[in-house]
C-alpha cells in the first residue's frame, strides 16, 4: 500500500516531489549524514528542481566537483558549477584559503575564477583569483563594486588598459572622487607612456621611410657618392631610434626593417661597384633596343590578353598572377633602361609605351573586376533556370504567381558590365519558361474540361434518379468523386461557385437515402456494408493499441450490421451466398480485434482484483496493529490520513469483473468502517475538549468587558487556548465548533486593536507634527539673503521639538527627510555666512587698500612730489572712506588698523616739519622690514605648498628646518583659517617701506594668499 510505505518511509524519498521538497529543505546540512543525503538526491531524484535544490545545500567541493563530472545533463551541469563558486568563493563551506587556492590552481577554469574574483569573502583568495584572470572586465567590476580599499587597489594594479581605465574614471567620479582620481593619474602615465612611444615609433617610421626614399633616388640617379654621408647618417638614426623602440615595454613597432636592410646592403654593393666602374657613355644608335623591344612584346602580350578576356576566351582565375608578372616584367626592363641609359638615350617613345602599357594594364584590371560579377550572374541565373525546371518536373499544380516570382528573379539579376553574357543559358531560361507557361495553360485546359465534365455528370446523376436507376446513379456518384479528385483548388472554387459542388452531395444523399428506404435493389446496400465493415476492420487494426478507443462501440456497431443484413434478406428465397461470406469475413476479421481488447481487458480485471486484495491486506494489517494499542499511543493525524487516503486510491485501482465487484468491495468497507469507528470515538473525545475551551474563551470575553480581567492576560490565555485546540486533534462537528471558538477569540482581539487603534491615533498625530516641523524646515532651506537669518531661531526651536518627540530608527523616511531638510538649511546659512564673510574681506581689502594708498602718499612727500598740505588732506580724506568690518576678521582688522594708525602718525610727524626724522627712521627700518617681510611671504607659500623664489629657497630651508622640531610636538592637523588670519596680522604689523621695493613682497605675499583663499586680492 503505497502511501502507508510513504508514511513510515523517509520524507525525502516520498513520491509526492513537494513533500520531497519540504522534507529536504528541513535537514540539517552540517550534519555529515545530510551530505551524504543531499548528494544522492543530486544524483538519482527524477525531479530537476529537487536536484537543483539539494545542489544548493552541498558544502563538499569534491561532491559538487563529482557531479560536475557525472552530470550528463546540462541543467545539473551549470548548477553544480554555480554551487562550486560560490563554494570555492568561500561564500559558504570551508574558509580554508589554502585548499581554496589549491582547488582553483587545478581547475583554472575562467568562469570560475572570474566569479571568486567577484564575490570572494577573503581578501587574499580574492587577490589570488585577481591574479590568474585575465578578462579586464571583471577587473573593472571588481574596482567598482569591492568595499575594500586593498582590493581595489590591487585590481587598479591589474588594470593596464587605457579603455577599461576610462570605464572606472566614469563610473567612480561621482561615487568615490579620490580612487577615480587616482585611476586618472595611472591613466594619464599610461597615455604619457604611449604618446612617447607612439612619437618615437613615428619617427623611426620617418626615419626609415626617408632612408628608403634617398635609396630610390639614388637607384634612378646613381649618384651613389653623392649621398653616402647622408644615408650612413640616417641609417645609424634608424638603428638607434629602433634600440629605443626595443627597450620599451609591449613595443610592437618594427618598421620596414627587411626593406631598410635590403636598400642598405645595395648601397654598400653600388658603393663598391662605384668605385671600380670607370666613367662611360653609351652609343645612343645601339643602346638597349633589346629592352626596348621586349617592352614592346610586353605590351603586346598585354593588349592580347585583354582581347582573349574580352571575347571570353580566357578565365578570371589567373589574371592577378598574370597581372603581376607582366608587371614585374616591364618594370625590369624599365629600370634596366632608366639605370644604365644615362643621359645619353633618347626616349622619344618610352613616355608612349609607358602609356600603353599603364591603358592596358588599367583595362585588364577593369575586366578582371568584372569576372566576379559575371560568375555570380551566370550561378544565379542557372540556379533560376534549375529551379524552373524543378517545378516544371515536380508535376504539382502550378499557378501564374509561380511564374511572375521567376520572371521577377530574372529581372532583379545585376548582369556584368563588360562581358557579354551567354546567349546559351539566356535561351535556356526562355525555353524553359515558356515550357512552364505552356504547362500552365494545359492545366487550365484541363481544368475547364473537367469541370464541364462534372456540370454534365450532374445532370445525368439527376436524371438518373429520377428515372429509379441505382446502379448507373452509383456508377455516376463514384465517377464524380474521382473527377473532384482531379481538380486543383481552382478548379473546385469554381464548381463551387457555380453551386455545383452542393448539387452533387445534394443527389448523393438522396441516392443513399434510397438505399436506406429499400426504394431500389439491396444488393448495392449490402455491397456498402460490406465496404463499411472492411473500413472497420480496417480501423480497428489501426487503433488496436490505442487505450482510448471505443471497442464496446464497434462491437455493438458489428451486432447491429449483422442484425441489419439479416433484415435484408428476410424474405429473400436464395440470397448472394458470395456477399454473404465476404460480409461475414469483414465481421470476423473487425470482431476479432475487439475480441482480443476483450480479453487484455479480463486479464486487466484480474490484476485489479489482486490489487484491490493487496490493499485490503494492507488496511486490515494496520487495522490490527492499532487495535491493541493505547488511544495515547495512536498516531491520530496519520490514521486519518490513511482513511483519507484509502478512500481517494481505492477508486482508482481499476475496475473488476461483476461477478467479484460485491465480495472486495465488502471486505473493503468491513475494515474501513472498523477504523472509522475508531476516528469516531477519537473524535467525540475531542469534541468534549474543545467544548470546554470554548467555554473558556467566552468566559474569558465576558471578563474583559467587566474589566476584571486586562486584555494583555486575556491574550495570553486565548493564545494558550489556541495552542490546546491545535493540539487536540480533529472533532466531530468541527466547523461548527471552530467557528464558534473563532468568533470568542476575535472578540477578545477585537479588544486588544481598540487599544492599538487608540495608539495608532496616537502615532499619526505624531506623525502630522513631524510633518509639520519638516514643510518647515524644508521651506526655511529654500530662503537666502537676510530672510534665512529671521527664521534661524524658528529652526532651531523646530529641532528642539522633533528631539522632544519619541526617537526614529536611522532609517525611518521622516527621520532622513528632517535630517536632509535640517542640512540643506544649515548649508544655506553657512552659504550665507560666507557670502557676508566675503564681503567683510572685501571691506577689509578696502582699508588695506587705504594703507596703501597712504603710504605711497607718504613717500611721495618724502622725495618732495607732493606739499605737506596736499599729505594732510589725503589723510583727512583717506580717514573718511575707512570702512567698518564684522568681528570675525577682528584679528586682521586690527592689525590693519594698526598698520593705518602708524602710517597716520608717520603722516602728521611730516605735517609738523618733522620729514628728516621721518625719514631716517623708514630707512633705518627698511632692512629689518624686508627681513619679515620675506621671512612672512615663506611661511605663506609654505602654507599653501609652492616653491619660494630662487634667492629665498636658502632661508625656506633654514625655516623649514628650525620649525621641524616644533611641529612634530604639535597635534596633527592645522587650521588653515586660522593660520591665514595670523600671517595677515604679522604682515600688516610688520611696519611698512618703500612702496618701489615692498612691491615684489606684496606680490609674492598675496600670490600664495590667493591660491588658498581666493577672496583675499
Amino acid at each position: 500500500m503505497k502511501f502507508i510505505k510513504n508514511l513510515f518511509a523517509p520524507r525525502w524519498k516520498h513520491e509526492n516531489p513537494q513533500v520531497r521538497k519540504q522534507a529536504l529543505q528541513a535537514l540539517d546540512a552540517k550534519r555529515e549524514e545530510t551530505q551524504t543525503i543531499l548528494l544522492d538526491i543530486a544524483s538519482n531524484d527524477p525531479q530537476l528542481f529537487i536536484r537543483r535544490l539539494a545542489i544548493k545545500r552541498l558544502t563538499g567541493i569534491d561532491a559538487v566537483q563529482a557531479l560536475r563530472q557525472a552530470g550528463a545533463r546540462d541543467e545539473i551541469y551549470q548548477e553544480a558549477t554555480r554551487r562550486l563558486c560560490v563554494l570555492l568563493s568561500a561564500e559558504e563551506g570551508t574558509n580554508d584559503i589554502e585548499q581554496l587556492k589549491s582547488r582553483l590552481s587545478q581547475l583554472a577554469e575562467a568562469g570560475i575564477l572570474e566569479y571568486v574574483a567577484r564575490h570572494a569573502v577573503i581578501p587574499d583568495l580574492q587577490k589570488y583569483a585577481l591574479e590568474r584572470i585575465d578578462n579586464e572586465n571583471v577587473v573593472v567590476d571588481v574596482i567598482t563594486g569591492a568595499v575594500r580599499d586593498d582590493i581595489r587597489h590591487y585590481a587598479l594594479s591589474k588594470l593596464n588598459n587605457a579603455a577599461a581605465l576610462k570605464r572606472v574614471i566614469k563610473l567612480l567620479k561621482r561615487k568615490d572622487k579620490k580612487f577615480a582620481a587616482q585611476a586618472q593619474e595611472k591613466l594619464d602615465r599610461i597615455n604619457a607612456a604611449l604618446v612617447q612611444r607612439n612619437e618615437l615609433a613615428n619617427e623611426y617610421k620617418r626615419i626609415g621611410n626617408d632612408f628608403l626614399e634617398l635609396v630610390e633616388l639614388c637607384k634612378l640617379s646613381n649618384e651613389w657618392r653623392k649621398y653616402e654621408a647622408r644615408l650612413r647618417s640616417l641609417h645609424e638614426q634608424w638603428r638607434g631610434a629602433g634600440i629605443q623602440l626595443d627597450q620599451q615595454a609591449n613595443s610592437t613597432e618594427s618598421g620596414p626593417t627587411l626593406q631598410i636592410a635590403q636598400a642598405y646592403a645595395l648601397f654598400e654593393e653600388q658603393l663598391k661597384e662605384s668605385a671600380k666602374k670607370q666613367a662611360w657613355e653609351v652609343s645612343p644608335e645601339v643602346t638597349h633596343a633589346d629592352a626596348i623591344d621586349r617592352l614592346r612584346v610586353i605590351n603586346e602580350q598585354l593588349t592580347a590578353k585583354v582581347g582573349e578576356i574580352s571575347q571570353q576566351q580566357a578565365g578570371g582565375s589567373g589574371l592577378a598572377r598574370f597581372a603581376a608578372d607582366i608587371k614585374r616584367q616591364w618594370q625590369q626592363c624599365y629600370n634596366e633602361i632608366i639605370t644604365d641609359a644615362g643621359a645619353a638615350l633618347p626616349f622619344a617613345d618610352l613616355p608612349q609605351m609607358t602609356a600603353e602599357f599603364e591603358a592596358g594594364l588599367k583595362e585588364l584590371e577593369q575586366w578582371r573586376a568584372d569576372f566576379p560579377t559575371l560568375e555570380k550572374y551566370n550561378a544565379q541565373l542557372n540556379e533560376l533556370i534549375a529551379n524552373a525546371r524543378e517545378l516544371l518536373d515536380s508535376g504539382r499544380t502550378l499557378s501564374g504567381k509561380d511564374i511572375a516570382t521567376l520572371e521577377k528573379r530574372f529581372e532583379n539579376l545585376v548582369p556584368p558590365r563588360r562581358f557579354a553574357i551567354e546567349s546559351q543559358l539566356i535561351e535556356s531560361y526562355k525555353n524553359t519558361l515558356g515550357a512552364l507557361q505552356q504547362a500552365l495553360a494545359r492545366q487550365e485546359e484541363k481544368r475547364r474540361h473537367v469541370v464541364s465534365e462534372f456540370t454534365a455528370l450532374n445532370k445525368q446523376l439527376a436524371d438518373s434518379i429520377a428515372d429509379g436507376k441505382s446502379k448507373q446513379a452509383s456508377q455516376l456518384i463514384s465517377r464524380g468523386r474521382k473527377l473532384l479528385k482531379q481538380l486543383d483548388d481552382a478548379g473546385k472554387s469554381i464548381l463551387e461557385k457555380d453551386g455545383q459542388s452542393g448539387h452533387f452531395n445534394q443527389l448523393a444523399l438522396q441516392v443513399s437515402e434510397l438505399h436506406g428506404w429499400r426504394q431500389w435493389s439491396s444488393t448495392p446496400v449490402k455491397e456498402q456494408q460490406i465496404s463499411e465493415m472492411l473500413e472497420l476492420a480496417r480501423e480497428l487494426e489501426a487503433n488496436q493499441d490505442n487505450p482510448h478507443y471505443d471497442f464496446v462501440t464497434a462491437a455493438n456497431t458489428i451486432k447491429a450490421a449483422r442484425k441489419e443484413w439479416q433484415n435484408l434478406t428476410t424474405g429473400e428465397a436464395d440470397g448472394d451466398q458470395g456477399l454473404w461470406q465476404q460480409f461475414d469475413a469483414a465481421c470476423n476479421q473487425a470482431y476479432a480485434v475487439c475480441q482480443r481488447h476483450f480479453d487484455q481487458q479480463a486479464e486487466h480485471r484480474a490484476i485489479n482484483l489482486q490489487k484491490r486484495e493487496l490493499f485490503c491486506q494492507d488496511l486490515e494489517a494496520y487495522q490490527q496493529k492499532i487495535a491493541g494499542q493505547e488511544p495515547e499511543n495512536i498516531d491520530w493525524k496519520a490514521m486519518n490520513k490513511i482513511v483519507y487516503a484509502a478512500r481517494k486510491d481505492w477508486g482508482q485501482l481499476g475496475i473488476v469483473n461483476r461477478g467479484d465487484r460485491a465480495k472486495i468491495n465488502k471486505r473493503f468497507n468491513h475494515v474501513l468502517h472498523a477504523l472509522d469507528k475508531q476516528l469516531h470515538q477519537y473524535q467525540l473525545k475531542n469534541s468534549d475538549t474543545k467544548e470546554v475551551l470554548n467555554r473558556r474563551v467566552q468566559t474569558l470575553q465576558k471578563q474583559v468587558a467587566d474589566k476584571s480581567v486586562s486584555v494583555e492576560q486575556a491574550i495570553e490565555s486565548v493564545k494558550q487556548a489556541q495552542v490546546e485546540w491545535k493540539a487536540a486533534g480533529a472533532a466531530i462537528k468541527e466547523s461548527q465548533l471552530w467557528r464558534q471558538f473563532r468568533e470568542a477569540c476575535d472578540s477578545v482581539f477585537q479588544m486588544q486593536r481598540a487599544e492599538q487603534d487608540a495608539i495608532n491615533q496616537a502615532r499619526e498625530a505624531e506623525k502630522l507634527q513631524r510633518e509639520q516641523i519638516i514643510a518647515a524646515v524644508e521651506a526655511a532651506g529654500t530662503l537666502s539673503n537676510d530672510a534665512i537669518l529671521q527664521v534661524r531661531a524658528t529652526v532651531e526651536k523646530s529641532k528642539s521639538e522633533w528631539e522632544e518627540l519619541p526617537r526614529l530608527k536611522k532609517d525611518n523616511t521622516q527621520e532622513r527627510r528632517f535630517s536632509r531638510a535640517f542640512q540643506q538649511f544649515e548649508k544655506q546659512l553657512a552659504r550665507y555666512f560666507a557670502q557676508q564673510l566675503q564681503m567683510e574681506k572685501q571691506k577689509l581689502q578696502q582699508n588695506v587698500a587705504l594703507c596703501y594708498a597712504l603710504e605711497k602718499t607718504i613717500f611721495a612727500c618724502l622725495q618732495g612730489q607732493i606739499s605737506t598740505g596736499q599729505l594732510k588732506d589725503s589723510v583727512a580724506d583717506l580717514q573718511q572712506r575707512w570702512a567698518p568690518v564684522d568681528a570675525r576678521l577682528r584679528q586682521v582688522e586690527q592689525a590693519v588698523r594698526g598698520r593705518f594708525e602708524h602710517v597716520k602718525t608717520c603722516a602728521e610727524r611730516c605735517g609738523n616739519g618733522d620729514m628728516e626724522a621721518v625719514r631716517s627712521q623708514l630707512t633705518a627700518d627698511e632692512n629689518t622690514c624686508m627681513e619679515v617681510k620675506d621671512l612672512l611671504c615663506i611661511q605663506m607659500e609654505l602654507l599653501a605648498d609652492i616653491e619660494s623664489p630662487p634667492e629665498s629657497r636658502q632661508r625656506r630651508m633654514e625655516y623649514q628646518v628650525a620649525q621641524l622640531a616644533q611641529k612634530m610636538k604639535q597635534p596633527k592637523g592645522q587650521d588653515i583659517d586660522a593660520e591665514i588670519a595670523r600671517l595677515l596680522s604679522q604682515w600688516h604689523s610688520s611696519g611698512f617701506m618703500d612702496p618701489a621695493k615692498a612691491q615684489p613682497l606684496e606680490q609674492r605675499f598675496y600670490s600664495a594668499l590667493q591660491s588658498l583663499d581666493k577672496d583675499y586680492q
